[in-house]
């Protein structure tokens, strides 16, 4: 039985490998929306690191500036 079948049956009528079947969907669907959160941040962490790294060679190419 499909997946999406079996949410749409009572769960006292489903058997116990139904059950389990539907826990370990929705497990894999939470595991998934944690991976692609986890992406996310990863990526923003990386852009914020680029964002920071390029301030500070302007803020030093600035400075040399303002020296000569």
């Amino acid at each position: 039985m499909r997946w999406e079948e079996l949410i749409e049956k009572p769960i006292e009528e489903m058997s116990e490998e139904e059950v389990q079947a539907l826990i370990d969907r929705l497990n894999d669907a939470q595991l998934s929306t944690l991976e692609a959160k986890v992406k996310k941040a990863a990526r923003r962490r990386r852009k914020s690191e680029k964002e920071k790294k390029a301030e500070d060679l302007f803020e030093k190419l600035l400075l040399k500036g303002n020296e000569g």
